[in-house]
């Protein structure tokens, strides 16, 4: 079986560049020289709105006036970067104006956020103004357009701020201590001296002066696209001195953290994100090379973190090609994608072009469709991104065919519609678009955690880790037990955990790092209905068939933070005594404790059924699984954790739910095991959720 991977119009990806370019171009002729003492000292006027990621920002005084206080620039939808020195008092005063070009008044395209948080960074020191760096935070989120537009931030700079280069400032601040704020927006081009996390630009005739904290300095790639590398951190008020100027690029750790990967410099890899790309000519003919035709220039090579690392550099195909850069967002990117996926066939390939149907032409005469076949060097990378990212994508890479594409081709071997959807639910499931740790889960914490000898998950690696939660009369929802996504609508978890609650006081938390915080990415969903197992026995010694399935009103939001897990049909060469799996969680280790304040995970052995009976001095059933040792095993309010395995192929499985657990946190967990309920499973969601083969 061969696939074709045709991706990518190569010119459409310059159509919506996420950063650092501006509609309207600035004048860099006059290179700030002009003799006339600016607020930054010997500028000129900018052309209007030539730098749209520069913004002001201003406090409300109780005339309801926003007085300017120092500059900010816009990185993101919904951040900006200045100074830790600008902002202070109550943040329902401070505002973020972007799009600004007159300092005095509000034009048409100007934008006022108002401020959510602001994080200053933790090494502050306000006496020597180290580390003066501010992320804001705004409540609402830029609108981009021809004045607003966000600006790139570079993870490396060592050939970019050495000695006697230079970089461009914009700002408004004013050149004496006591006067007055320019008017308008204002541009200088001038020296850098660069050190580790700060450095100095400018001198005595071209420099910062007050208020022009916050100010970026910038450069132009070859490309055209502009990136911050300084924000103006300490200024003479003199106005003589060289400015120093926080190094973007030490800090881009900080900054990616501090706005959860809302906000990257631009060679950050994300996992499953494209880093390398070679465009190569195509051509779709028809068979006779004559009635249809049409030239395309397509991404021959898409990498991901594994090939950037296994082949060092870009892979050129036997045909002329150039390297593309790709924007450092994947929504976007992968929409232009779908277009390009085509089908596999299983029919032999002739002549290196293969048939992928007809295609009916105005005098109604077939014409058989013949394309050139491009496989991505990498796809068995790539599979994994395209099925996380994008389940259109998913679908076409598995050889289905979308009904856009069904009005202009008959396939032949296409796939029903059942078909497609029973492939959908096949391959959306078990994939991250954030790598979990699987190397810390191996140490034995001495302190003893939830999930006893765990450590700290990376955050959102699991994103089929829910809470389930019981809203009280404060209307807070407070936790009971783990449940696990395994479909739009559905979750598993313990019948103990939800057994005599009111189904309308229920709720399933997603997107949950911090089980005592509301994040912004979290996501709470109501309870539809609870279906705990009929053979359950709520006052059972054993805890036998301690599994429910938990249907909820809205469906569940699949993206970065939220995805479902897989389940598998089968088990046999996996829960093998002295095998490993691994367990996350929140429940806490003693009685009386409280639970951990972030996700936990462990990688725990599966035990031998007789050992564990021993153990236990209990049956341990063919419907249960026993894992865990002295070490590591589950604890109290463990309830519902998943107990997981990875295919080669890289996707997670659902294995067992913990269902009973040692107070003492010293016996091994019971688990259901799933396969054993995978009829259950089946018939009670109606198809929706159902077991499929590890791949």
């Amino acid at each position: 079986m061969r696939y074709l991977l045709l991706s990518l119009v190569a010119s459409a990806v310059s159509l919506h560049p996420p950063c650092g370019v501006s509609v309207i171009k600035p004048d860099l002729a006059g290179m700030g020289i002009v003799q006339r003492g600016g607020a930054i000292t010997n500028c000129i006027k900018s052309v209007e709105h030539a730098w749209p990621w520069t913004a002001g920002v201003c406090e409300n005084d109780w005339f309801g006036t926003c007085n300017f206080r120092c500059v900010a620039t816009v990185i993101g939808e919904r951040w900006a970067l200045t100074t830790a020195s600008c902002i202070s008092g109550d943040l329902k005063n401070w505002r973020v104006r972007a799009g600004m070009f007159h300092e005095n008044k509000k034009e048409s395209g100007e934008q006022r956020l108002e401020v959510k948080a602001v994080y200053q960074h933790p090494s502050y020191a306000p006496s020597t103004k180290l580390d003066n760096i501010l992320l804001i935070e705004t409540k609402d989120e830029f609108k981009f357009d021809d004045y607003v537009q966000p600006i790139c931030l570079p993870e490396e700079d060592d050939d970019v701020l050495s000695d006697n280069l230079k970089g461009w400032v914009t700002g408004w601040g004013y050149q004496k201590q006591k006067g007055d704020i320019n008017k308008s927006m204002e541009q200088a081009l001038i020296d850098m001296d660069s050190d580790e996390s700060e450095f100095c630009a400018g001198e005595g005739d071209k420099t910062l002066c007050g208020y022009d904290e916050g100010v970026p300095l910038m450069q132009q790639s070859p490309n055209g696209t502009w990136f911050q590398h300084g924000s103006g951190a300490m200024i003479d008020g003199e106005c003589r001195l060289p400015a120093i100027f926080s190094k973007i690029s030490y800090f881009c750790p900080w900054i990616f953290t501090t706005t959860n990967e809302d906000v990257h410099c631009i060679k950050r890899i994300k996992p499953f994100l494209f880093t390398q790309q070679v465009a190569m000519p195509i051509t779709l003919t028809s068979s006779d090379d004559k009635s249809f035709s049409v030239d395309r220039e397509v991404i021959k090579h898409a990498g991901t973190i594994e090939t950037l690392i296994s082949t060092m550099g870009l892979e050129d195909s036997e045909e002329s090609s150039m390297p593309i850069p790709l924007p450092n967002v994947t929504g976007p990117v992968l929409e232009l994608v779908i277009e390009w996926l085509k089908h596999h066939k299983e029919d032999p390939v002739k002549e290196e072009k293969e048939d992928y149907g007809e295609r009916r032409s105005d005098d109604d005469k077939p014409q058989h469709v013949l394309f050139d076949i491009l496989l991505a060097a990498n796809y068995l990378d790539i599979k994994g991104l395209l099925q996380t990212c994008c389940k259109t994508v998913a679908n076409m890479i598995k050889g289905k065919s979308p009904e856009e594409i069904r009005k202009h081709f008959n396939i032949k071997n296409d796939f029903t519609p059942e078909e497609e959807e029973q492939i959908r639910k096949e391959n959306a499931c078990g994939l991250s678009n954030v790598r979990p740790n699987l190397s810390n889960g191996i140490q034995i914490n001495a302190t003893g955690n939830a999930i006893t000898g765990a450590q700290e998950a990376t955050a959102f690696s699991w994103p089929w880790q829910g809470i389930v939660c019981l809203v009280d009369w404060f209307g807070d929802c407070d936790w009971k037990c783990s449940a696990t996504i395994v479909g739009e609508r559905w979750a598993i978890t313990t019948a103990s955990c939800v057994t005599g609650k009111k189904v309308s006081d229920l709720k399933i938390r997603t997107g949950v790092f911090h089980p005592y915080s509301n994040e912004k990415q979290e996501l709470r969903v109501h309870v539809q209905a609870v279906y705990t197992h009929p053979s359950f026995q709520p006052n059972g010694v054993t805890k036998q068939n301690n599994i429910a399935i938990i249907e909820t009103k809205e469906a569940f939001t699949f993206g970065d933070y939220v995805q479902p897990i897989c389940l598998p049909d089968d088990d046999a060469d996996v829960l093998t005594d002295g095998k490993k799996a691994w367990l996350t969680g929140w429940g806490y280790p003693k009685k009386g404790g409280s639970v951990e304040h972030t996700l936990q995970q462990a990688q725990i052995p599966i035990d031998n059924n007789e050992v564990c009976e021993i153990t236990w001095s209990r049956t341990i059933f063919d419907s249960e699984i026993c894992a865990g040792d002295g070490s590591k095993t589950t604890c109290n309010n463990d309830e519902g954790d998943p107990l997981m395995v990875q295919s080669p192929s890289g996707k997670w499985y659902m294995h067992g739910n913990s269902a009973m657990s040692d107070p003492d946190c010293k016996l091994p967990g019971i688990f259901s095991k799933i396969t054993y309920y995978c009829p259950w499973i089946n018939a009670l969601t109606g198809g929706d959720v159902s077991c499929i083969k590890r791949q």
